[in-house]
């Protein structure tokens, strides 16, 4: 099998996670980019 994207999502309100998703995608399909700054 090919390699996979897996991302960890969770929303917060106030100091509780309100809702959680685990999502899985063929890495093949996607690119992840990312900037950062000080």
């Amino acid at each position: 099998g090919e390699p996979c994207l897996l991302i960890r999502r969770r929303t917060w309100s106030g100091r509780q996670p309100v809702t959680a998703a685990r999502l899985i995608h063929p890495g093949s399909r996607h690119r992840l980019e990312g900037r950062f700054t000080k």
